[in-house]
């Protein structure tokens, strides 16, 4: 028997772990003790675990580093969802999920432990162009007025910033100003190396142009009589943004002006965003 227990014929006990008293006895009760010390591996434990986020959201370049501790003889370690096997508890390519590791020494005795490796968020890029009256992002054609507002998240800060754009333009500002329109392209770095890139077209409006059309009478003239007021300037506008003004040197602010003797006559027209023609015509009589 074992540890006063009942009395068995088999000579064998299945057993934890520990100390025990083996009592053997014959068909005369005669008894005779011994004490048997029953040892056992070590448990096995993760000792430390580490791991390495990948650099950019979505990549796989992540790691993580593993150690256990007892068991029996060498231990071996193996990953799920499956990656690539370890070298010491070194599990790289690894992207952001969810991985649990097991660890089993040379009798399959295992033990796991669950690692989440995390990833940078992913790097966004988004602009803002400054928009005129008429929703150019320029105010009048040739003008250098236009801006660029750039605001980058996610990743890992600090970023870094190139702009490219017409005419060799280049600038490491994060927002950038007086731009002529044209295409503008601006990579984003953040500190790990991820880029993201963005594309944007300024829009300037059409020349603001015009021409001046003056009335006619019979012979050429532009005045139907000598000393009279007949005479009328029509005004064509082309190109900036509608909604224009108009200064005649007349005062007036028609845009065709009217009841005009011969002479001299000028015009200013404005848009709403400041851009300016100017021209001059005379009537004869």
């Amino acid at each position: 028997s074992m540890n006063g227990g009942a009395y068995q014929a088999g000579n064998t006990f299945n057993t934890q772990a520990g100390t025990f008293t083996i009592t053997i006895k014959d068909v005369n009760n005669c008894t005779a003790n011994t004490v048997i010390n029953v040892t056992q591996p070590s448990a096995i434990a993760f000792t430390n675990s580490s791991f390495v986020s990948p650099l950019c959201y979505g990549l796989s370049n992540g790691s993580i580093t593993i150690n256990a501790t007892g068991g029996t003889g060498m231990l071996a370690y193996s990953i799920n969802p499956n990656a690539n096997q370890p070298t010491a508890g070194n599990f790289t390519g690894l992207s952001a999920q969810v991985y649990t590791i097991t660890a089993t020494d040379v009798n399959n005795c295992t033990v796991t432990t669950i690692i989440n490796v995390t990833q940078p968020p992913l790097l966004v890029l988004n602009t803002t162009e400054r928009t005129f009256i008429g929703g150019n992002n320029i105010s009048c054609n040739g003008a250098q007025d236009g801006c660029i507002d750039a605001t980058v998240s996610g990743g890992t800060a600090p970023y870094t910033y190139s702009w490219t754009g017409p005419g060799g333009y280049n600038s490491t500002n994060e927002d950038i100003c007086n731009l002529f329109a044209g295409l503008y392209i601006l990579t984003a770095t953040d500190a790990n190396g991820c880029e993201v890139f963005k594309a944007v077209t300024l829009t300037e409006p059409d020349p603001l142009a015009g021409s001046l059309a003056p009335s006619f009478f019979n012979g050429g003239w532009n005045i139907g009589c000598n000393g009279d007021s007949t005479g009328f300037i029509t005004l064509t506008v082309t190109g900036g943004t509608s909604g224009y003004e108009f200064i005649w040197s007349t005062t007036d602010t028609t845009q065709d002006i009217f009841n005009l003797p011969a002479g001299g006559y000028n015009v200013l027209v404005t848009d709403p965003n400041g851009c300016e023609f100017r021209d001059s015509i005379s009537l004869y009589e």
